[in-house]
């Protein structure tokens, strides 16, 4: 077996295979045969090329049993000429597969590979071919991709004239080591005249961001819904924080799992559906985004999709729902989310109140760079283009895999109407809904074509090292015993990988180094560890990475985050989404080498990365970059930028602004508070039933008038895989 390449393999398939002349040429009986070699006595063993000398007319008929090794695998057949007999060749052949025709005709030199498709695979499999009035005096080699098509399709880009216009084909493809779906765009037509930017692309002048000082900012009951680890949910306690400094009131809405770490930081809770450790068990089994046929085979789907229902339900709840502990009322008046909660943009339309993304990794399309969850190596064409439309892509292949479960929870729960498919894939974007990524201008500048809505605000840190004033004293003891730190080796929440292979080739690349270590992880109690490695349990980072010499780790935002801010060269070890992302961003840095994906690392690799992050050059880098992150204030821009894009016309209460006006008054032609409200109701200047609701953000789903992503054939193996597949990117 030979990998041509890392998306091929190519098996030799010449060895074990049973040939039978038959010189009657009644194909009934034939069959019949066929299906009998291990019984009929005709049949021999032989190896291919099979090369014989005969004139008579008779069909040559050979049969290989093969067991398939992995369900998610396409498999083809190719064949070769013979170089010791014929450089070219043409036989005419039936194969089957599992008695089941699969290809009729000339096998030409020059000829495709024939597939053998998966729908007729078993575990145990049968490959019969017959060839007339000639034998199979060719090689056959098995060939498997290991990337997995799952959709194709093309993109219409407009240009200056529609005469010009040019088509981009796409295939959406998986595979088992890469994390992310790989994107490849083909141009059909080449640009005769420069093209026109699109809609989204016209580069918008900048925000001068007022001051709170400025700004009439009503105190707002917020929530904020977030799906996902540890390590997504930690930056919004800090920025929740931030936000209740300002006088609003803050639910954090988020998984059972974290209640007390969100309450122990005084910030009220709802829990949200799923279960992270579930979440990212299927994100890493799957590449992020698209189920393997193992996950579909083993139920793992059907799981993710009642995950998603649960989480949708319950963000509804966690808008509206009492709380659960002290059953103090609630109503969410302005939402602040992360994509992979969902349900956002749906309670807005539902509550007619605003809505701002915020995230640790980009979601909004741009020319710049691709979107992370893709990768597009392949790619040909104008790379601006291909940036812009892997973000369509991977938006329509996300819609398509969750849009029965999405509009089920707008008609029956939200009592809304459903949504198409370029309703849903661009109503961010139609609604101008603002967004605030998390991550450091230093590291990742805003592109130029994103509008004055999206502001990148730095990272949100939650400082909890300053309460760690009790280390373990063996601890301390290991930081302090040499003057070379430790590295510090972690994977976070990262969990459905392969922890006991990834072990040994840490411990060994420690061993053949000598480099010391902290672990956290990877290791049970049970694993005798070498003296250089010390076991760590909860250890704050921001405590911890004062005392290492470099960090490695999964890429998570957060990790990243506290590994710059303290100024350690960085090894990002992705598993999956946008841990590529910031892997490639800290390469560019110069602050750590090419990220090594975690289901292919191997010991060597890891030794070059121990080697390269001890390098000067690489400390100074992020050394830098660590300057420049504790310049700035994450959690106070984003604040800034939350206000900024509020609808305070809409929100402004008549009478007495403190609090979101809520009611209005046809009668005096007023917009009031709640607590405005109760005192006129009570003072009876105002029965309950003049006041109707008032919408501080009117939502309108603009009508289909978007062109449309073609995309075909997603997930051709399996006819039941979209009414099956969940999609999750948190």
């Amino acid at each position: 077996m030979t990998a041509d390449n890392e998306d091929v393999t190519r098996i030799n398939f010449d060895a074990d295979w049973k040939c039978y002349c038959q010189r009657n040429m009644n194909d009934e009986i034939m069959v019949t045969t066929a299906e009998n070699t291990g019984t009929h006595h005709d049949w021999s063993l032989i190896n291919l090329p099979h090369v014989v000398d005969t004139k008579n007319l008779c069909k040559w008929w050979y049969c290989k049993q093969f067991e398939r090794t992995s369900v998610d695998k396409q498999l083809h057949l190719v064949f070769e000429s013979n170089n010791h007999h014929n450089d070219s060749f043409d036989i005419n052949t039936v194969i089957q597969l599992n008695n089941i025709e699969i290809f009729s005709g000339s096998l030409m030199s020059s000829m495709n590979p024939i597939e053998l498709p998966s729908k007729l695979l078993h575990n145990e499999n049968s490959l019969t071919i017959c060839c007339f009035n000639s034998t199979l005096s060719l090689h056959v080699d098995l060939i498997q991709h290991n990337k997995f098509i799952c959709a194709v399709g093309e993109v219409n880009v407009t240009t200056g004239q529609q005469k010009d216009n040019e088509v981009l084909d796409y295939t959406v493809g998986v595979d088992d080591t890469g994390g992310r779906l790989d994107l490849t765009f083909k141009s059909k037509k080449k640009y005769k005249v420069p093209m026109r930017p699109l809609p989204s692309t016209l580069e918008c002048p900048r925000r001068d961001t007022p001051t709170d000082e400025d700004l009439l900012i009503p105190r707002l009951a917020i929530v904020i819904l977030i799906v996902g680890t540890r390590g997504d949910v930690q930056p919004f306690i800090a920025l929740g924080q931030a936000l209740r400094a300002k006088g609003h009131r803050v639910r954090l809405a988020t998984h059972e799992t974290f209640r007390s770490f969100v309450r122990g930081n005084n910030l009220e809770f709802y829990p949200l559906g799923g279960d992270p450790v579930d979440l990212i068990s299927f994100m890493v089994k799957n590449s992020g985004i698209i189920p393997s046929m193992d996950s579909i085979m083993a139920g793992d789907v059907s799981k993710k999709r009642r995950s998603l229902s649960e989480i949708l339900a319950s963000t509804w709840q966690a808008c509206i729902a009492n709380d659960d502990e002290t059953n103090m009322p609630f109503t969410a008046e302005a939402i602040i989310a992360n994509p992979p909660s969902f349900g956002h943009i749906h309670c807005a339309e539902k509550l007619q109140i605003p809505l701002h993304i915020m995230f640790t990794m980009p979601w909004t399309s741009t020319a710049a760079f691709p979107h992370p969850l893709s990768n597009i190596d392949n790619s040909t064409g104008s790379s601006k283009i291909i940036n812009r439309y892997s973000y369509d892509v991977i938006d329509t292949l996300t819609w398509t895999g969750m849009r029965d479960i999405i509009n089920n929870f707008r008609k029956k729960i939200l009592g809304l109407s459903i949504l198409n498919t370029s309703q849903a894939v661009y109503a961010l974007d139609d609604e101008r809904v603002p967004h605030t990524y998390c991550w450091s201008p230093s590291l990742v500048e805003k592109p130029n074509d994103w509008g004055e809505h999206i502001d990148v605000s730095g990272f949100f840190f939650l400082d909890l090292g300053t309460a760690y004033t009790n280390p373990p004293q063996d601890l301390l003891d290991f930081l302090h015993s040499d003057e070379q730190k430790p590295i510090y080796i972690g994977f976070g929440s990262i969990a459905g990988h392969d922890s006991r292979r990834i072990l040994k080739v840490v411990v060994d690349a420690l061993l053949q180094t000598g480099y010391r270590a902290v672990l956290s992880g990877l290791a049970t109690e049970m694993d005798q560890l070498p003296p250089n490695i010390f076991k760590i349990g909860n250890v704050p980072h921001d405590w911890l990475f004062q005392h290492v010499s470099a960090v490695c780790h999964h890429g998570g935002a957060g990790t990243t985050a506290a590994g710059l801010r303290a100024g350690k060269p960085t090894i990002v070890v992705p598993f999956f989404g946008d841990q590529f992302f910031w892997g490639t961003v800290i390469a560019k840095s110069g602050a750590g080498p090419q990220p090594v994906p975690g289901k292919s690392i191997t010991t060597e690799q890891l030794i070059q990365a121990f080697h390269f992050v001890h390098q000067s050059t690489t400390c100074v880098a992020a050394e830098h970059l660590r300057d420049a992150i504790l310049k700035e204030d994450g959690c106070a821009a984003a604040v800034r930028a939350f206000h900024a894009n509020l609808p305070l016309t809409r929100m402004h209460s008549d009478l007495e602004p403190t609090f979101s006006a809520c009611y209005r008054s046809d009668k005096y032609h007023l917009q009031i508070s709640r607590p405005v409200a109760q005192v006129l109701v009570s003072a009876n200047v105002l029965q309950e039933d003049q006041l109707r609701p008032h919408a501080t953000r009117k939502w309108h789903f603009k009508h289909d008038n978007h062109q449309h992503i073609i995309m075909h054939g997603f997930f051709e193996h399996s006819q039941k895989a979209i009414s099956k597949m969940s999609i999750n990117t948190a």
